[in-house]
C-alpha cells in the first residue's frame, strides 16, 4: 500500500513535468507514456521472473526480494525528483520510476498468497487490492494535492518537486513492511 502512495501522487507528474521541468505538454505526455508502458511492462515481467529466480537460488522469500529491489531503486527515484531534465541521468530515472511501479506486483501478490491460508486467499487478495486503491491511491492523490497547495502557499520554490519527493520518501515505508513480512514468512515456513 505504501508504494501506491507515490503512485497516487504521480497524478501530478504531468503537471510537474510541464510547470516545473519546462516540457511541452503534448510532447511530454507522449514521451512519458511510451516510457511508462515500456518500463512498466518490463518491471512487471522482471519482478515476477527475478523474484522466482531469487527464491530458488537464495532460499529467501519474495518479500526479501522486494526489500532489496526497493533499497536499490529508492536513491534513483529520489534523485529523479530533484535533478534538472538536462542532466543525462534524468531519463534513466524516469524509466526506473516506472519500472519500480511495475516490479512489485508479481512478488507482492505471490508473497501475500504464500502468507495466507488457502481458504482465505481470494478474500485477502481482494482486501489488498481494495487497500491499494482506496488507501494508497486515495491518500496519495489527496495528500499530494494538499501538500502541493500548502507548499505553494508558503512560496516554496518547486512545490510539486518537493511534494513528489516527500511521497517517494513515504513509499519507502514499504521497505520495513516487506522486511517484517519476510520474517513472518520465515517463521511460517519453519513452524
Amino acid at each position: 500500500m505504501f508504494i501506491h502512495l507515490v503512485l497516487g501522487a504521480a497524478a501530478f507528474d504531468q503537471l510537474w513535468l510541464v510547470s516545473e521541468r519546462g516540457f511541452d505538454k503534448a510532447w511530454i505526455a507522449v514521451a512519458s507514456g511510451l516510457i511508462a508502458v515500456t518500463a512498466g511492462v518490463a518491471g512487471n515481467l522482471t519482478g515476477g521472473l527475478l523474484s522466482d529466480v531469487f527464491v530458488r537460488r537464495t532460499g529467501q522469500n519474495r518479500a526479501m526480494f522486494m526489500v532489496i529491489v526497493l533499497l536499490i531503486l529508492l536513491p534513483v527515484n529520489l534523485t529523479y525528483r530533484l535533478i534538472p531534465p538536462e542532466n543525462p541521468i534524468f531519463w534513466l530515472c524516469v524509466a526506473v520510476g516506472y519500472f519500480q511501479l511495475g516490479v512489485f506486483y508479481g512478488p507482492t501478490f505471490s508473497a501475500i498468497q504464500e502468507l495466507c491460508p488457502p481458504q482465505v486467499r481470494s478474500t485477502v487478495v481482494a482486501f489488498y487490492i481494495l487497500s491499494l486503491n482506496v488507501v494508497g491511491l486515495g491518500l496519495g492523490t489527496t495528500g499530494a494535492g494538499f501538500l502541493a497547495d500548502y507548499l505553494k502557499a508558503q512560496a516554496v520554490v518547486h512545490p510539486l518537486s518537493w511534494t513528489l519527493f516527500v511521497f517517494t520518501c513515504l513509499s519507502a515505508l514499504a521497505i520495513p513492511c516487506y522486511f517484517l513480512a519476510s520474517r513472518a514468512m520465515k517463521r511460517a515456513a519453519a513452524g
